[in-house]
């Protein structure tokens, strides 16, 4: 096997240094996008872990958002592999939008504009919208096991009303 050494932009952050809740959202991201989501095998290992964190109702909600995330994307996602020490800056985006449906910023119910803004960067306007049940979903599931993703401002995507970037064929996910 070749390692090839990527050199890691001085702001990303390591994986190490999260909380457990987050440290569990980008492990499961990264062993769904690892993987062929096919496999029994491994949708039995991200029940399991979420059951062990208490969240099993979590991976139904999980597994759509990253169904569609992959379907409905309009650029190639960045989702490290598993034993990565770094987070990229689409991983972050992924948990800003969950740690924005755990705290809206504006305190109106179903206001989920800030969160959106993240997932403006792969999705276009009407699979944003899809996106808001599940997204809110293990969010919400996350929050009661106190499970809480910090807020990122940062990582956030271009205004959502610009719309999606110009169509052209890509690659859905980034594997390093």
């Amino acid at each position: 096997m070749t390692h090839v050494r990527i050199p890691v932009p001085a702001t990303e952050a390591k994986f190490a240094d999260l909380p457990f809740g987050e440290q569990l959202m980008i492990w499961a991201m990264r062993l769904w996008a690892r993987t062929d989501t096919a496999k029994p095998q491994v949708h039995a290992l991200l029940r399991k872990g979420f059951a062990l964190a208490g969240i099993e109702d979590a991976h139904g909600a999980f597994d759509s958002l990253m169904t569609m995330l992959a379907t409905t994307t309009t650029r190639p996602v960045d989702i490290r592999c598993a034993t990565c020490g770094t987070v990229s800056g689409d991983e972050q985006r992924l948990l800003g939008a969950l740690a924005d449906h755990q705290n809206p910023g504006s305190g109106i119910p179903g206001d989920n504009t800030a969160a959106e803004s993240f997932l403006s960067v792969w999705l276009p306007p009407a699979a944003r919208r899809l996106a808001r049940e599940p997204i809110g979903d293990l969010a919400r599931t996350l929050a009661r096991m106190g499970l809480m993703i910090r807020l990122r401002r940062q990582a956030r995507g271009p205004d959502t009303a610009a719309g999606p970037a110009p169509r052209r064929t890509i690659s859905p996910v980034t594997l390093h």
